[in-house]
């Protein structure tokens, strides 16, 4: 083989690995984005106002109540404001959530949040409502060897949710 196909043959092996880990970065989770989202700078004072806006009952911007009686405070950087505006949140506003696993009662998956710090109270709820909604189930009897057991089921898990940084998400 002459020097000239071997220098060939090297190139076309770097093409060839450029490209297919050129391929790999494009798909692969987790990898910074290089190309997305993009808004212009009209587009991301607006959308900053609006995180920043303290929403009150009949805002008139919002034609109702901004983020709504459900949500944990009237401004989204009250949750997500650790390290800058749009950052996560501090342990105190994490939220509840839910997930109910089938019964016999209630054959489908249900999921949900605990609206607990709900700005406005009719709409605060507790672990106790959800539990109310879905009831532990009584158990059934159970022959193990000499001795009979019954353990109740209890379909509701709960956890708790950090509000997440919002860094990097495009816009």
């Amino acid at each position: 083989m002459s020097r000239s196909d071997e220098r060939r043959r090297r190139i076309a092996c770097c093409l060839v690995l450029s490209l297919v880990g050129g391929l790999g970065w494009s798909f692969a989770p987790g990898v910074p984005v290089l190309w997305g989202p993009h808004a212009g700078a009209r587009a991301k004072e607006t959308g900053r106002s609006l995180f920043e806006r303290r929403w009150e009952p009949g805002d008139a911007l919002a034609r109702g109540d901004g983020l709504g009686p459900v949500f944990n405070a009237r401004s989204c950087t009250e949750c997500h404001s650790q390290a800058g505006i749009g950052g996560g949140g501090s342990s105190e506003h994490n939220v509840t959530t839910f997930e109910v696993l089938p019964t016999r009662r209630q054959p489908r998956i249900e999921r949900g949040a605990v609206h607990a710090f709900a700005v406005a109270p009719a709409f605060q709820e507790t672990q106790d409502v959800v539990h109310r909604l879905f009831p532990v189930q009584p158990g059934q009897p159970v022959l193990r060897g000499c001795s009979v057991s019954v353990t109740d089921f209890d379909p509701v898990l709960f956890d708790s949710v950090n509000p997440p940084a919002l860094f990097g998400t495009g816009w």
